[in-house]
C-alpha cells in the first residue's frame, strides 16, 4: 500500500502546472495577441491615411507652384494696355510668355476647379498679375501672382 500512496503523491506534486492554469495562461496568451493584432491594424490604417493625405498636399502644392511660376513668366511689353487670358474649369490661357506674343494654355489636372481669374490692377491703369480662385478637392483657394514684368522692346525693367 506504501507503494500506491508513493505514486498518488508524485502526480500530485507541486511543481507541475494544473490544466486550468495551463488553459488560463493560454487565454491570457491570446487576449494579448488579439490586442497586439488590434493595434497593429491601427496603426497601418493611420499610416496609409497620412501617405494618402501627403499625397494629396504634394500634388496640390506641384500645381499651385505650376500655376504661380506660368504667371511670373508673363511680361508684357509696355505698348500692350490689355493683357487678354482665358480660361476654362481645367485650364489656364495666357499670353505674353516671356516677352513673346504667343498664347500658352496651362492644363490642370481634373480634380483642379478654376472658378475666377482677375487682373492686379496698379495705379496707372497697368495690370501687374493676376488673382487665380480655384477650387481642390472641395476647398476654395486663391492664389496671387505678379507677371515678371513689363519690357521696353528687348530690355527688362
Amino acid at each position: 500500500m506504501n507503494i500506491l500512496k508513493s505514486l498518488y503523491n508524485h502526480k500530485k506534486s507541486k511543481e507541475a502546472f494544473t490544466y486550468i492554469e495551463v488553459i488560463v495562461s493560454l487565454l491570457i496568451i491570446a487576449l494579448l495577441a488579439g490586442l497586439l493584432y488590434f493595434s497593429y491594424a491601427i496603426c497601418i490604417k493611420g499610416i496609409n491615411s497620412s501617405r494618402k493625405s501627403v499625397k494629396e498636399s504634394i500634388e496640390w502644392l506641384n500645381t499651385d507652384s505650376l500655376i504661380r511660376k506660368k504667371i511670373e513668366q508673363v511680361s508684357i511689353p509696355f505698348w500692350v494696355t490689355d493683357y487678354e487670358y482665358s480660361f476654362s474649369s481645367n485650364s489656364l490661357t495666357l499670353s505674353w510668355i516671356n516677352g513673346v506674343n504667343n498664347s500658352e494654355t496651362l492644363s490642370l489636372p481634373e480634380i483642379f476647379k478654376i472658378q475666377t481669374v482677375e487682373t492686379i490692377d496698379s495705379d496707372n491703369d497697368s495690370i501687374k498679375g493676376l488673382i487665380v480662385k480655384y477650387q481642390y478637392k472641395n476647398a476654395d483657394y486663391e492664389l496671387k501672382a505678379l507677371f515678371a514684368s513689363r519690357s521696353f522692346g528687348s530690355s527688362q525693367i
